[in-house]
């Protein structure tokens, strides 16, 4: 179950990440990534994320623990979230 709970934490964490990069993409705005702030490079980067974020569920067996894995992705997604309304990736402006 632990592994369940690892692995989800971090698919949420991916999975809330990834959305921001596939709009911008998806839309040809620009947007800063590590790899570029192109839309090419951020949907690429939000396709790979989703990628990531499917295997790790499988590989996590999350679907057998699916209370702590779902509780575990939910606190994925509010850390990444306040991380990125508080400081965001690059840092205050």
């Amino acid at each position: 179950m632990f592994t369940a709970i690892i692995t989800t934490f971090f698919a949420g964490l991916f999975a809330a990440n990834a959305v921001p990069h596939l709009v911008k993409g998806l839309t040809h705005e620009r947007f800063p990534t590590p790899f570029g702030s192109t839309p090419v490079a951020n949907f690429i980067g939000g396709f790979i994320m989703l990628l990531l974020v499917s295997l790790l569920f499988v590989e996590g067996h999350a679907s057998q623990h699916a209370t702590a894995s779902f509780w575990s992705a939910v606190l994925g997604v509010l850390v990444i979230g306040l991380f990125h309304s508080i400081h965001g990736a690059f840092g205050k402006k």
